[in-house]
């Protein structure tokens, strides 16, 4: 029950306090992985916040995105757009991220399990099982994580089975007619030898938007997951660890709400005007609802994901060298979709089928020289994707049958059978894709002591992709094929890292670091021409400069870690509007941008008195377009970058009252702030989330010996109400909707060890 920089220190306390290293009272060594091998956190030169198990608990995290709450310039948003998709997610460190889920486009955020890269926004939104930590590193991590970690990078590690039989269990009940159920349980199979883990995790809840017109809920929940290891030591300088997950999820679309109807938009128009009148009713305003968690919507309801990986990891020790090899096979399925227009009529529907599997394989070499004041690593990774996505789009239903049986001349330009111009105003479409992507890529990594107090480290990351993409799009009621394309194209970059360290004393390290990160470049996924379908765009890059410090006074009783950083951001992958080889019109992703980052991150960790813990977390960002091509004319340099807040706030304070010897009781209360976010690039002010807190709060009570414990707890408890999603297609369909936050919930838990 721990801040966040602290979530390590009280299971190895006894530890450090054993080798005389630290004050009984203080905190002890924070272990992370951040560098390929384990390390303090004191001693890391990378702006990191890390969260165990019991971190996430106490903060009433259930999923991965809700670390974007408690982590400075971190937004981590479910959903994208109005798509229906559950499972997938916006992920931004330090302004830099990716909106779209869309296999065509990588995401800025690299997510890793265990060492493997996990490269979909599908499915990313995941359970926690059988968790050790989460660490969140800001900034490019191009040298180590490599493959399209340029704003920072996700780093999740899973408890290793371990030698004595135990495990724990849990079960929660709460609002929304809330039921989670989790649990592990080691189990060692020969002694010293191999050891065995299996953990599990079901989760569900009902939705918190009502659909009055069919009786069905949006954004709820139904997920089960399940993790087995198997770890064979056969010698002590050799083990191999075996792991495989399945998560299942049957859940309903992300809860959307329509929030405005724009008559003027050109589609709009002409649907109420030409097919509206057959149905007895027009799309308006009417679909509206007062109440914020209320649609009136009867069409696509579905979040369904099967995910599934295997994964082998084989250690060898000779000395002072490790070898390591990371092999792994990666599956998943998804079928989502939503009503977008928000009423019983037929007018904006839409959903996704997509499938995608992946196969990687790296090899790592690290190790110690020079009396041990050189730490080195070199890699080489292989990374294969295949993939299969179909779009089903149901704009203006009925809109080209009308067209065609409109008599010419009442509409200027259109009416006519057999009219040419009809088949551009079918948006009644189905989009198939299929991706072949091949990444090969080399690093290195070092870190030298010229001194004692001294360091330098530095690092060089190759990485060469290669994509395939088929394209075709189906105009269904016209019976058109606007196109059916194959094309491809492959993109290389290198990306160093250089740093100096220096350590005042035991308790005081500085740093500066130098780093490039690259996001790859891909295709446009959502082409209407054969012209757009053919034009990729190219990787986007940044150059990030940082200064940091890490710090622990007062007798090791506070932990105050921070950095400064400024991002130059160039070749940003933008919308822009400009003509295809026949002069029309179309909409295309281009490098088409510049801009410029710079703010920074403090975190501190403090425990005054025994039982009594304090955790607080700030970040700024200061971030604006430097260049914009004229073809972009969708956002302006005016314009503030999209999921960037320029404050995050996150405040935490814990006390453990001792009952008597045997008994505790345990308070916890969080508090998270973010001011003013722009949830669309062209800063439209109806997605426009003015700042907003969130405040959560836990009662633990149990045996001192922590066997088992009963929690009872309170989310969002000042009801906030606050965007975390939207879209507008205001200029066309006339629609804007938007995805709230969770309202106001509680729950009650219990939980024991064995």
């Amino acid at each position: 029950m721990l801040g966040p920089l602290a979530a390590f220190a009280q299971p190895l306390q006894a530890q450090a306090e054993a080798d005389g290293t630290q004050a009984q009272s203080g905190f002890g060594a924070i272990v992370v992985t951040a560098r390929r091998r384990e390390e303090t956190l004191q001693e890391t030169p990378i702006s990191i916040t890390t969260f165990d198990a019991d971190a996430l608990v106490d903060r009433g995290i259930s999923n991965l995105s809700g670390i974007g709450d408690f982590t400075p310039n971190l937004v981590f948003d479910q959903g994208t757009g109005n798509t229906g998709g559950s499972t997938s997610s916006q992920i931004y460190i330090r302004g830099i991220g990716q909106a779209d889920f869309l296999f065509t486009t990588e995401p800025g955020v690299g997510i890793y399990v265990d060492g493997v890269y996990l490269p979909r926004s599908i499915g990313s939104i995941m359970d926690l099982v059988d968790l050790e930590r989460v660490e969140v590193l800001r900034g490019p991590q191009g040298t180590l994580f490599g493959k399209n970690s340029v704003g920072g990078a996700v780093n999740i590690v899973t408890r290793r089975p371990q030698p004595e039989f135990g495990g724990r269990v849990s079960a929660t009940y709460g609002s929304f007619d809330r039921v989670d159920i989790g649990g592990s349980v080691n189990l060692p199979l020969v002694t010293d030898t191999l050891l065995a883990s299996v953990a599990f995790s079901s989760r569900d809840r009902d939705g918190y938007v009502r659909r009055v017109n069919d009786g069905t809920r949006l954004g709820g929940i139904n997920s089960t997951g399940l993790r087995g290891q198997l770890l064979w030591k056969p010698s002590p300088n050799f083990d191999i660890l075996v792991a495989a997950d399945y998560t299942r999820k049957r859940e309903d679309s992300i809860a959307n709400t329509l929030i405005d109807v724009d008559q003027s938009g050109s589609l709009i128009g002409l649907y109420n005007g030409l097919v509206a009148p057959a149905l007895g009713t027009i799309y308006d305003d009417r679909f509206i609802s007062s109440d914020p968690f209320v649609s009136f919507g009867t069409g696509f309801n579905q979040s369904d994901l099967d995910l599934w990986g295997i994964s082998s990891t084989a250690t060898l020790e000779l000395g002072a060298v490790t070898i390591k090899s990371i092999t792994a096979y990666r599956e998943q399925d998804a079928v989502f979709g939503a009503d977008s227009d928000h009423s019983p009529i037929r007018y904006f529907e839409q959903s996704v089928l997509d499938e995608q599997e992946q196969f990687s394989q790296e090899l790592q070499i690290s190790g110690t020289a020079i009396d041990d004041r050189l730490d080195w690593i070199v890699g080489a990774m292989y990374f294969h994707e295949s993939g299969f996505d179909q779009y089903r789009v149901v704009f203006a239903p009925g809109l080209f049958d009308a067209l065609e049986a409109l008599p010419p001349g009442i509409i200027p330009g259109l009416g006519g059978a057999g009219n040419p111009i009809h088949p551009a105003l079918d948006f009644d479409g189905l989009l198939t894709s299929r991706i072949n992507n091949d990444s090969y890529s080399a690093y290195g990594h070092f870190s030298f002591d010229i001194t004692d107090r001294l360091s330098v480290s530095g690092g060089l990351r190759y990485t060469s992709d290669e994509k395939d993409f088929d394209s075709r799009f189906d105009r269904l009621s016209a019976g058109v094929t606007t196109h059916d394309v194959e094309t491809g194209d492959s993109w290389n970059a290198w990306t160093p890292r250089i740093g100096v360290e220096y350590d005042w004393s035991d308790d005081l390290m500085t740093y500066a670091s130098v780093a490039r990160g690259f996001k790859s470049g891909g295709f446009n996924g959502r082409p209407t021409t054969e012209f757009v379908a053919r034009t990729p765009f190219a990787p986007e890059f940044v150059w990030t400069y940082e200064l940091g410090f890490n710090s622990m006074f007062a007798d090791r009783r506070v932990i105050l870690n921070g950095a400064a950083f400024y991002s130059d951001y160039s070749n940003l992958q933008l919308l822009s509007i400009t003509s295809d080889p026949q002069g029309g019109i179309v909409a295309l992703v281009e490098n088409a941008g510049k801009a410029r980052i710079m703010g920074f991150e403090l975190e501190l960790t403090a425990m005054p008195v025994p039982g009594l813990r304090f955790d607080a977390g700030l970040g700024y960002l200061d971030a604006e377009y430097r260049q914009l091509d004229a073809s972009v004319n969708t956002i302006t340099l005016s314009d503030d970058l999209v999921k960037t807040p320029e404050w995050s706030l996150s405040l935490g304070a814990e006390y453990t009252a001792d009952l008597s010897d045997d008994w505790q009781l345990t308070i916890r209360g969080d508090y998270a702030y973010r001011s003013t976010v722009q949830h669309v690039a062209d800063n439209n002010p109806l997605l426009e989330q003015s700042g907003y807190g969130v405040f959560n709060a836990r009662l633990a009570f149990g045996p001192s010996d922590e066997s088992w414990e009963l929690a009872v707890f309170g989310t969002n408890i000042g009801d906030e109400l606050y965007i975390t999603n939207g879209l507008s297609q205001a200029d066309t369909l006339g629609t804007t909707d938007v995805s709230y936050g969770r309202p106001r919930e509680w729950g009650v838990s219990v939980s024991a060890r064995f």
